[in-house]
């Protein structure tokens, strides 16, 4: 199963969706395969991928919550905040900017338990950016401050220059970034 998962994933990044998401199904109904959480969740993470990659949002959800039922008691969390974040992103686009909240304050609990900071500061740029939609100003630019703070620290200047850009644009529409 795991070689029909590793052919799925190429055929995923080949643009062939369509034999992906076949390959996967197949790979996760193979009889007596032994299948680890991490291979289950990494499938179910692709599927999620293909179908939101196809606009299926609904259908990526489902996906993104299995993984989130397989890892949660799982040792093995990083992959958790990514998830959250694809939620997130899934509930900024049907304009559920409260559930897209809730989703990226637990992608940063999980963040800050496991001490990724690449993957905090984006989790904090995320909040920024839902915040900002949300017309919190005062907090989106606390985020993006956040952000830039651990983006310096890790010298991520790529990072930094999108923190900047967002300032400059709340500063720009508000005239404020304190």
């Amino acid at each position: 199963s795991r070689i029909i998962n590793d052919y799925a994933k190429a055929k995923y990044f080949m643009g062939d969706m369509k034999g992906a998401m076949e390959l996967f199904e197949k790979a996760m109904k193979i009889p007596g395969a032994d299948i680890s959480p991490e291979i289950k969740a990494n499938t179910w993470y692709t599927m999620g991928m293909l179908y939101y990659d196809k606009g299926e949002l609904e259908e990526s959800v489902k996906y993104f919550h299995q993984v989130i039922d397989i890892l949660k008691d799982s040792p093995n969390k990083a992959m958790l905040p990514e998830i959250l974040n694809n939620l997130a992103i899934v509930s900024q686009k049907k304009k559920d900017f409260k559930k897209a909240t809730k989703y990226l304050n637990e992608s940063l609990k999980y963040n800050q338990e496991i001490r990724n900071m690449r993957e905090m500061a984006i989790s904090y740029e995320n909040l920024g950016k839902n915040d900002y939609r949300n017309n919190k100003v005062s907090e989106a630019i606390q985020n993006f401050k956040n952000s830039l703070e651990i983006n310096g620290s890790r010298g991520d200047t790529v990072a930094m220059i999108r923190n900047f850009n967002d300032l400059g644009t709340i500063s720009s529409k508000t005239g404020d970034i304190n």
